[in-house]
């Protein structure tokens, strides 16, 4: 399931189909999840996606991922509703990265809270990890202009002058 707030409706379709379009390139459909008793259940996948306005200048960043880190199925991303609609999608696509990343169990939550991240079993300290440099990062933004391309091409948007990158 997922839900858009705060959208433009003319922009909001868009989106939608681009969401979707992000969680079955990265989410397979049957995708399995491992559960906190070492069981797989199937991933019911709910995500609300929110547009704010202002948030790059109120928060630093252009989005961000909040995961429900008990059951690893819902996810909530905040997007700054002034940037250009190619930009949202570019970075939806980041953001559905980390969804994949939370669910396939690659990234979680330290339990020492926030500024820490776990990859792979190894602990980081977000203050001293480069960003660019955390491997987290580097697999979301080599994927997101893929996927947007692909995005674009699956649905004929390709020659519309909105996907242009600035």
């Amino acid at each position: 399931m997922i839900t858009i707030e705060n959208c433009s409706k003319s922009q909001e379709k868009i989106i939608a189909q681009a969401a979707d379009f992000y969680k079955a390139w990265l989410i397979p459909a049957g995708a399995r999840r491992w559960t906190r008793s070492g069981r797989r259940a199937r991933c019911q996948l709910e995500l609300q996606i929110n547009f704010v306005r202002g948030f790059w200048i109120k928060s630093g960043n252009m989005a961000v991922l909040d995961a429900d880190n008990t059951a690893l199925t819902k996810f909530s991303i905040t997007i700054d509703s002034g940037i250009s609609l190619a930009k949202k999608l570019m970075v939806l696509a980041h953001e559905m990265t980390h969804v994949r990343q939370y669910i396939q169990q690659d990234m979680s939550i330290s339990p020492r809270g926030i500024g820490w991240t776990i990859w792979k079993g190894e602990l980081f300290e977000d203050a001293v990890t480069d960003y660019f440099n955390s491997p987290w990062e580097i697999e979301a933004f080599g994927r997101e202009y893929g996927m947007f391309i692909r995005f674009t091409e699956a649905f004929g948007y390709a020659k519309r002058k909105w996907t242009q990158i600035d």
